[in-house]
């Protein structure tokens, strides 16, 4: 049993079954839970990462039934004037039965070489804590030739009537971000209702890589009560500027 590679005919017939297998894993926000949900409004699960860039799929099974799956897109940013190239290492999941087993590690062997031709840049996002990251510590200690950096990713979400309040106390900080969403292609589902996400997305930033996005005014959040306000960053500038004014993060991962 292996990761395999879904072929462009094939993605069609598994879109459903990926989207059944993501829903089982859920997610502690603060005393509620969450999941994410892809391809809400096309029923395709690959609509959100064919975004991102050149996306590739994998799925582990065994008789017919999914017990992994994950994501490469190969993406393009531009960053102080020049065009970088990076692969990104996505909604890698996997069964409970399926773990501890080095089903991820051996397809990142597997693919190194022909990634590494294409870009010597691999970013991931692991959403256990810096402190207890025991996958971030397998990874480290299989490609220990390479140079692996990690660092904290800090997670803020809010409620369309939260965020308002922290805006009012951070509109110094907040007003060098624009909102963006995916609404439709990648949306949280909180106790078992879907609500939509809007991401705060440095405009400078925006206005390089978002061109095929139109940012969201915050006044449109008023209408969608149900929505759901997210900030990720690795800036501990601006980490220590919300807690200065009482905005913590809701989780931290690496």
């Amino acid at each position: 049993m292996r990761f395999k590679t879904l072929k462009s005919i094939e993605q069609g017939q598994y879109s459903k079954l990926l989207r059944q297998f993501e829903t089982q894993f859920i997610y502690p926000l603060g005393d509620e839970t969450f999941n994410i949900c892809h391809g809400l409004s096309s029923g395709q699960y690959y609509d959100f990462f064919n975004s991102l860039g050149q996306a590739e799929f994998f799925v582990l099974e065994e008789k017919d039934a999914i017990l992994g799956m994950g994501c490469a897109v190969l993406r393009e940013v531009s960053h102080g004037g020049k065009c970088q190239r990076f692969w990104y290492l996505c909604d890698f999941k996997l069964h409970r039965s399926a773990r501890g087993k080095g089903f991820f590690v051996r397809l990142l062997v597997k693919k190194l070489l022909s990634y590494y031709l294409k870009s010597n840049k691999i970013l991931a996002v692991n959403m256990s804590p810096p402190d207890n990251n025991w996958l971030t510590k397998k990874i480290e200690s299989a490609f220990f030739f390479l140079r692996i950096n990690t660092r904290a990713i800090y997670f803020y979400e809010w409620s369309v009537d939260e965020y308002h309040r922290v805006w009012l106390s951070n509109q110094a900080l907040l007003s060098r971000y624009a909102l963006y969403t995916n609404v439709g292609s990648k949306d949280i589902v909180i106790n078992g209702e879907i609500r939509p996400i809007y991401h705060l997305v440095d405009k400078n930033h925006a206005s390089i890589n978002l061109l095929n996005h139109r940012p969201v005014k915050l006044d449109a959040l008023s209408s969608n009560p149900k929505a759901m306000v997210m900030l990720s960053t690795s800036d501990e500038s601006v980490r220590i500027e919300l807690k200065s004014n009482r905005v913590s993060s809701n989780y931290t991962a690496h």
